[in-house]
């Protein structure tokens, strides 16, 4: 049989990462990721990419295996034993298999049956001469043939002197003021702004919407900086703040209704800036800015709660990865059509075959309305091996989907090794970079730094004592 699943292989790897803040703590030099891949008997391959911890390691190592030699099809039908078994076997394990309260999701059977979705799903597609959104997209295929993303930027953090390892991602000779800022401190309103406008010069231009990740610096102080960032760039950009639920409720109706009065329309929504469906809610009803999550509504019962209660009016639950699935994703898609939602995606550091899941996620999706996040652009594309041919990126933000069948990008396999290798090698030599946590090396660079679970105040700056 062609299409039967002849091996099903993962690769834990470490990719390049910048000295990010966010309310839990500083993005270290590494962050784990992995590559799943499926071959069938005809050579067809699929790949995966999710985030990476050993929870989904012991998990995916006993769940693969017992994958190999059916048929993909029917693999592709035993998804909802993947969920099972997974929960089964994070039980057994003893596994906090829930996204947690971090700006990250350290769950466990989320990211597994996405991994192994990605990859069956891709390489039926290479089977059947498809692109993979033409799959996804059921009798009709693909929606759209290009999809949208903003720019997603961050503070940076003053690593210089802390034996963290930064210094490997400076240049030599930088190509720009993006790529020279890239690897400086940015932790003020004028800082704010010439990385920004850096950005959309040099990496991303023409892109209307930029995303920035608060809840590292006094609100105060992120006021002062989102203003000057929205009259920087002027009304052809809108700028949304996401400052991972840091505030409180009567902090985030303040501060929203002050931005909303100086900016106006370039403010088209906010994410997260409260703890939980009712604080958003209750945010919601005294600001009437449309709110956004990709924190309280991890799955299709939880959106279902959002709506009754009018606590987001935005979902970035479109993200493969933490719904599930690209299939998953294009359901929920399907659900904001008919429920009014709007539709978007979250993004995480990631590299060229999640970014190609993505897009052609959003290729597929019900509805693209809201363009998609993307950390992969502004930060990892430079220093990605595991791609010989990749998408590009074209003015405005705008992906096109590629025509080839599956994902239509060229993996390279020796520059996944080489991630594997570095993986192995870091974990082997007592750097702990098996899980992603970003206490640790906010601790180092920030001594003394306390995680916001142990205080009041939850924003990055609140812990430095």
């Amino acid at each position: 049989m062609l299409t039967k699943i002849d091996k099903f292989e993962f690769w834990p790897i470490l990719i390049p990462d910048f000295a990010l803040l966010n309310m839990s703590g500083l993005h270290a030099p590494m962050t784990p990721r992995i590559i799943t891949k499926c071959t069938l008997a005809d050579g067809a391959e699929g790949y995966g990419e999710i985030p990476c911890n050993t929870g989904i390691i012991r998990v995916m190592g006993t769940l693969l295996t017992q994958l190999v030699g059916l048929g993909v099809e029917e693999a592709l039908g035993r998804l909802d034993w993947v969920v099972a078994e997974s929960k089964r076997l994070a039980a057994e394990f003893a596994l906090a298999d829930e996204r947690g309260s971090a700006s990250f999701d350290r769950g466990v059977t989320n990211h597994t049956r996405a991994g192994i979705q990605m990859a069956l799903a891709s390489a039926f597609a290479m089977h059947k001469g498809l692109p993979l959104c033409d799959l996804l997209g059921g009798e009709n295929g693909r929606k759209r043939s290009e999809v949208k993303f903003n720019t997603y930027l961050f503070y940076l953090a003053a690593t210089d002197g802390s034996g963290l390892g930064y210094s490997y991602l400076k240049p030599r000779a930088p190509k720009g003021e993006f790529e020279k800022m890239r690897t400086e401190t940015v932790l003020d309103a004028g800082a704010v702004v010439r990385f920004a406008q850096a950005a959309l010069a040099e990496r991303m231009p023409g892109v209307g919407l930029v995303k920035w990740k608060l809840g590292v610096l006094d609100p105060e102080a992120e006021l002062e900086c989102m203003i000057a960032l929205a009259r920087a760039l002027g009304p052809g950009v809108q700028v949304v703040p996401d400052p991972n639920a840091a505030w409180d409720v009567p902090t985030a109706i303040g501060v929203i209704q002050r931005l909303k009065e100086a900016i106006g329309d370039q403010l088209p929504y906010f994410e997260d800036p409260v703890a939980g469906l009712d604080a958003m809610a209750e945010v919601h009803r005294a600001t009437g800015v449309p709110l956004a999550t990709n924190m309280w509504a991890p799955n299709f019962e939880a959106h279902e709660e959002a709506a009754r209660k009018g606590a987001i009016q935005i979902t970035l639950g479109g993200d493969c990865h933490y719904i599930g699935g690209s299939d998953e994703a294009v359901r929920l898609s399907a659900w904001c059509a008919t429920s009014g939602m709007g539709f978007g995606q979250h993004s995480n550091t990631h590299l060229a075959i999640s970014n190609a899941h993505t897009v052609h996620m959003g290729a597929a999706a019900a509805v693209h309305e809201w363009p998609f996040d993307s950390h992969y652009w502004p930060w990892q594309v430079d220093y990605d091996p595991t791609v010989k041919r990749n998408m590009a990126m074209e003015r405005g933000g705008v992906c096109r989907v590629p025509e080839e069948p599956g994902l239509g990008i060229d993996v390279a396999m020796d520059g996944v090794l080489t991630l594997h290798e570095e993986y192995l090698k870091c974990n082997r030599n007592g750097r702990a970079y098996q899980n992603r946590d970003d206490g640790p090396p906010a601790e180092v660079v920030y001594g003394g730094w306390m995680r916001p679970q142990t205080r009041a105040k939850k924003w990055f700056m609140a812990g430095v004592r």
